[in-house]
């Protein structure tokens, strides 16, 4: 494989602590592995290498393709973790020694924010307060104070004035305290409080900080420019005064400070917290041709926070054009794809880019209407969502037909749907018994109908 020179002086940076900005598609990942190897080679053990993913998606492709790169020789990978399986991996380490409660992990989505809109409703009810409180988009806001609080490690008044949240909503700061009661009276831990406890347990517990840190030589660190402050504390605590951590990320890709991501982190916290780092750019991108280059140029020059990077396109790239065309009644792409076709190209060499799911749908529709085969990566299709399988459920419904359905075993999953859109807040049991009770009853009105 052809490597870089940038690359090359990242897969071989000597010592210290170093800092990557890689602008998008610039081999970012191809850059880790080969540093990986480079330090297995030079006799640095797996268990003394640490690599840490912030999804289990990419921690999977990480791997699969560090056991490729190794296939062949005695080196054995190192441990490749994402942020929250090593603070899955601590909790259990602090509950055995009695240092965190044992409570059990929770992952539905719903589950948690049932306990809210219970916590919220307690609240109202001791203060008095505004039954809007308990509303759709209340709850959705709370959620996300929730979320911010236990992305940090400041108390929740501190956290919402800094998060600039409006005071209408102030009682979030309370309500907080009380969704925490019943979440330790539940004895449950949700998915972010996996690295939230173990870290607010290491600021309180010297020995317990002095027991994670110092256990690794190396830590490689991807998509950084995602971090927010508890995993940067997490990072301090597991790197101790021993460890050297390499951080990969493209400040530009900062899309998630909903959840507590800011620029601040690769720009300028992560030399502040690690001293004196080597700075390392990957500016060249291999995904596409130098006019998109110039115009992701242009457009990210406005960001106000970034290391001013030039993002390039490798020389060997093809062209790649840019063509803005209007959506009408008749989707454009339709057309862009018969032409596709008429010069020879094969469907399976187009994609489509959405910035969101939701944005798909049309794309699919209009697919689907003229019979062009597709495949949706990443989500589910249009008619498999829980959302469009609820609106055609009530649709056979009105129309009489959702009997001759319920017959079928995707009867089934088509009431689920409709008893779950908005959710109902029952436990699965008790859904499962309402949705057969539900079918039974549909089937025999039709019966009776007849």
């Amino acid at each position: 494989m052809h490597l870089t020179e940038e690359q090359e002086n990242i897969i071989r940076h000597s010592g210290g602590h170093a800092r990557v900005s890689a602008v998008a598609g610039s081999g970012k990942t191809t850059a880790m592995i080969h540093r990986v190897q480079h330090l297995l080679q030079r006799g640095i053990t797996p268990d003394k290498i640490l690599v840490l993913m912030f999804n289990r998606s990419a921690r999977n492709v990480f791997t699969e393709r560090l056991h490729h790169t190794l296939q062949g020789t005695v080196l054995q990978p190192p441990a490749v973790r994402t942020f929250h399986a090593l603070g899955l991996r601590l909790v259990e380490g602090f509950t055995n020694n009695q240092y965190l409660p044992r409570f059990r992990l929770v992952t539905e989505e719903f589950q948690q924010e049932k306990l809210a809109r219970e916590a919220m409703k307690k609240y109202v009810k001791k203060t008095d307060g505004d039954e809007t409180w308990t509303s759709k988009e209340g709850i959705e806001g709370f959620l996300l104070f929730i979320s911010r609080v236990k992305a940090d490690i400041a108390p929740p008044q501190k956290v919402f004035s800094a998060c600039g949240f409006n005071e209408q909503v102030s009682y979030y700061k309370d309500a907080y305290t009380v969704f925490e009661s019943l979440r330790h009276s539940a004895h449950i831990r949700f998915y972010q409080d996996l690295i939230h406890e173990p870290v607010m347990a290491m600021q309180q517990q010297e020995k317990l900080a002095d027991w994670v840190a110092n256990h690794v030589d190396h830590i490689i660190v991807d998509e950084y420019q995602d971090i927010n402050e508890v995993q940067q504390q997490l990072l301090l605590y597991i790197a101790g005064q021993r460890a050297q951590v390499m951080v990969v990320g493209d400040v530009d890709q900062c899309i998630y400070e909903w959840r507590g991501a800011q620029p601040k982190y690769i720009v300028s916290r992560f030399a502040r917290d690690f001293p004196k780092p080597t700075k390392y750019t990957l500016s060249y991108s291999f995904r596409y041709g130098h006019r998109l280059a110039l115009a992701a140029n242009h457009l990210i020059f406005n960001n106000r926070l970034r290391d001013r990077k030039l993002c390039l396109a490798w020389p060997k790239n093809p062209d790649t054009r840019i063509t803005c065309l209007p959506e009408k009644e008749s989707h454009p792409l339709i057309g862009i794809l018969q032409k596709w076709q008429k010069a020879n190209r094969r469907l399976a060499e187009a994609a489509v880019l959405v910035r969101i799911y939701a944005q798909a749908v049309p794309v699919e529709l209009a697919l689907l209407e003229h019979n062009i085969p597709y495949r949706l990566i990443g989500s589910e299709t249009v008619f498999s969502c829980t959302e469009i399988r609820a609106l055609l459920g009530y649709l056979r419904l009105c129309q009489g037909s959702l009997a001759q359905q319920g017959r079928q075993a995707t009867g089934l999953s088509t009431v689920l749907a409709m008893l779950t859109t908005p959710h109902l807040w029952l436990k699965k049991e008790a859904l499962r018994r309402l949705v057969g009770n539900a079918i039974f009853c549909i089937i025999r009105i039709d019966i009776l109908g007849r």
